[in-house]
């Protein structure tokens, strides 16, 4: 005779039980990573884990930041014209960001972990030349 039968005795599939995973450990790591040519493969975060981050001010989702953004950013921060929501300068460059679906807001990935609050965020406004799309 079963002694709990149902769902929970049954084994879950190998792609759900490979998400759970490289969630789990992403999580219990505090690392939110993306995929960036100069961050290294294990840094990177798993799509599906991306697909559910959204700016915390707009709500709109966030994309990883293209090479051009983040060579038009890095040149304005090299000129001392950038400034985070909380009004201190960015003086490092960036080796790889966030951006909402609008192109308004960019969130930095410090070492692998998004910093999605209204202190870090850079408001793209600040940059003339920052590309559209």
């Amino acid at each position: 005779m079963p002694t709990s039968g149902g769902a929970l005795d049954e084994e879950p599939d190998e792609e759900a039980e490979d998400w759970a995973g490289d969630m789990g450990r992403a999580l219990a790591q505090r690392r939110i990573l993306t995929p960036c040519p100069v961050v290294p493969a294990s840094h990177r975060m798993d799509r599906k884990l991306l697909d559910l981050l959204v700016c915390p001010t707009t709500r709109q989702p966030l994309f990883p930041l293209e090479s051009r953004g983040l060579q038009a950013l890095n040149a304005a921060i090299a000129a001392g014209g950038l400034v985070r929501g909380g009004g201190e300068a960015q003086s490092e460059a960036l080796r790889e960001a966030l951006i909402t679906r609008d192109r308004k807001i960019v969130y930095i990935v410090d070492d692998g972990i998004p910093l999605l609050d209204s202190e870090n965020a850079i408001a793209t406004a600040q940059v003339s030349d920052f590309p559209s799309a």
